[in-house]
């Protein structure tokens, strides 16, 4: 369902440029931003619920990003709105200070949580809005801390503190945090800049897709370079492929660094043309504002049938597509292929010797014999983090499943859906990071004979041209 949703947004992107509709679609916006705050200042998770120091600061910061772009001009009533949100906050890191001074002996040790640090970083915004009560006092005091503790602090705020001393004139700490970022970024001709130690943070909204842009914003801030900017925004893309953006506030995070940095892919010149015979398919007539086709490409048997398919990009921003090629072949003739994801399938017998429960791997001098109990062992190996995985295992004609109730499964750090289906087992994966994963179910061996072991299939539904599948075999049963 979820695949099915993003093809549907995919179709409604066009909707986006319409400019009459989009300037309706602000101000119902605001307006309804300006119900949701409350009388503390602040804003709510829901409607009703007190105010969320988090949920705050992360408007505020899509407010001033929009400002940043130079989007929106914002109304005095929408400022009003602005200057009460700053001054809840204002309240809310003085309360910390003082709360601070009076219970902690060593308060002049603390390290700032990673909430105070991000309320620091997007106070940084609105240097044109004072600081309420002792809140400036409060400010500065955890602004030094971060800056003294920058390396203990994880990769967003890490960022986020090298983007505040920047804003502050301190230079040599914004450079020394800068050079550690880069030291450890890693840069690849597929997958463009990031950093692999990257990863999903268990508190708020923090994701590797937030994180990636907040890294992004510092480079584009304090050392912009044109070609650094458009390898990160490779990666950002490249994650859209084979993944969702997870959450309303990472893509906003996204598309905000999509538009500032680096160049321009939204012009008209980027295109691609592919020629196949005396056929020429161009993006430039595919899908509105996503230029996505897809052609049939029927290959001849005759030999002036076309072999050659060749394609022809224009413009600088990056362009992915896929090829596929379907044969008919029998089953157990089927060879491995996989790059990104791989799956391989295992046979083996479990037995019970002495009380144990043994394995033993499939071979032909032990063939199977009818009452056998047969463990299907799948190994997957993924090259990044997907979503929406399928993987599908059709079983031979002599097995039947011991398990034929669905249900989720939780198996060496990694979960899924199980389904046990009349002629295959389908395991449904949310979530597929990266690494290597084994997947097993058992069947009983009913009936002999020569038979065609089914191929296991392992495709990412979001992204289709991400696929693999294991090679096929024949088994026999006495």
């Amino acid at each position: 369902m979820e695949a099915q949703d993003e093809a549907e947004r995919k179709q409604r992107l066009s909707l986006l440029f319409d400019l009459n509709r989009a300037n309706n679609q602000r101000q119902m916006a605001m307006r309804q931003l300006q119900k949701l705050q409350n009388e503390a200042g602040g804003f709510s998770w829901f409607e009703g619920f007190p105010a969320n120091r988090a949920i705050t600061v992360a408007v505020l910061e899509f407010l001033a990003q929009l400002t940043q772009l130079n989007a929106v001009e914002y109304y005095q009533a929408e400022r009003t709105m602005i200057i009460r949100a700053l001054r809840y906050l204002d309240q809310q890191i003085e309360k910390d200070y003082e709360w601070m001074r009076q219970h902690n002996p060593q308060w002049t040790k603390s390290l700032p949580t990673t909430e105070q640090v991000d309320y620091l970083y997007v106070r940084s915004h609105y240097r044109d809005i004072p600081e309420v009560g002792n809140a400036l006092e409060a400010a500065k005091f955890f602004t030094r801390q971060a800056f003294a503790n920058w390396k203990r602090y994880g990769l967003l705020h890490k960022a986020e503190i090298a983007l505040l001393a920047h804003r502050n004139g301190d230079q040599s700490r914004t450079t020394e945090i800068l050079n550690w970022l880069q030291k450890t970024a890693t840069t690849s001709k597929e997958k463009g800049m990031y950093w692999a130690n990257n990863r999903r943070e268990t508190m708020g909204f923090v994701s590797p897709v937030w994180t990636h842009c907040r890294l992004m914003e510092l480079l584009h801030t304090v050392a912009p370079d044109t070609q650094r900017m458009n390898q990160l925004k490779q990666w950002l893309l490249n994650q859209k492929r084979v993944q969702d953006w997870e959450s309303t506030p990472a893509t906003l995070n996204a598309i905000h660094m999509l538009l500032l940095t680096g160049s321009d892919w939204l012009g008209t010149t980027n295109r691609c043309v592919a020629t196949w015979g005396d056929k020429r398919y161009d993006t430039a007539t595919g899908e509105t504002a996503t230029g996505y086709l897809k052609a049939n490409l029927p290959i001849g048997t005759t030999p002036q049938a076309p072999s050659t398919l060749t394609l022809r990009k224009e413009g600088e921003a990056p362009a992915w597509g896929a090829l596929y090629t379907q044969y008919l072949q029998s089953m157990d003739q089927v060879e491995a292929q996989g790059q990104g994801l791989q799956v391989e399938r295992k046979l083996f017998v479990e037995t019970l010797e002495e009380g144990t429960r043994q394995m033993r791997p499939l071979t032909e001098e032990r063939p199977l014999q009818v009452g056998d109990k047969v463990i299907v062992r799948l190994t997957i190996r993924s090259d990044q983090d997907y979503q929406y995985v399928c993987l599908k295992d059709t079983r031979a004609g002599c097995m039947e499943p011991t398990q034929v109730r669905s249900g989720y499964v939780w198996r060496e750090g990694i979960g899924y859906y199980h389904v046990a289906k009349d002629a295959s087992e389908q395991f449904f994966f949310e979530q597929l990071p990266q690494g290597t994963y084994v997947v097993e179910y058992s069947a009983y061996i009913t009936r002999s004979g020569d038979y065609a072991s089914g191929v296991s299939t392992l495709q990412c539904l979001y992204a289709p041209e991400f696929a693999a599948h294991s090679a096929g075999q024949r088994i026999k049963v006495k």
